[in-house]
């Protein structure tokens, strides 16, 4: 009899975890992970979106349209590589005038030589 109800715990025990785990794997709010190897990981209307374009380390759950985000970690980020490449038009027309300057006599021609 002791060994039945001590089976009959366990059985009930584990189905309690399958159940919790089951339900922790589902429905992820904004800003929470996820895997995007899962198809239903975050709660509807939200995507698990991948970290290398969150430059985060773990893939979340965010809206697909990033702009209306509410977590800092979904809203969309300025792109670092758009910022250099800004500040690589501005310089870029800098350094093509000092191209000339370089080879001008304005050093007093002293070369090394």
């Amino acid at each position: 009899m002791v060994r039945g109800s001590v089976v009959r715990r366990l059985l009930t025990l584990g189905s309690i975890l399958a159940l919790g785990a089951t339900a922790a794997c589902g429905g992820q709010r904004e800003g929470e992970r996820c895997s995007i190897l899962s198809e239903n990981d975050c709660a509807v209307p939200l995507v698990c979106t991948a970290a290398a374009s969150l430059s985060t380390v773990a893939d979340l759950c965010c809206p697909s349209d990033r702009t209306a985000a509410t977590t800092q970690a979904c809203r969309v980020q300025a792109s670092p590589i758009g910022a250099l490449a800004d500040a690589g038009a501005e310089g870029g027309a800098a350094d093509a005038g000092s191209t000339p300057d370089a080879e001008s006599p304005s050093d007093g021609g002293a070369d090394g030589s």
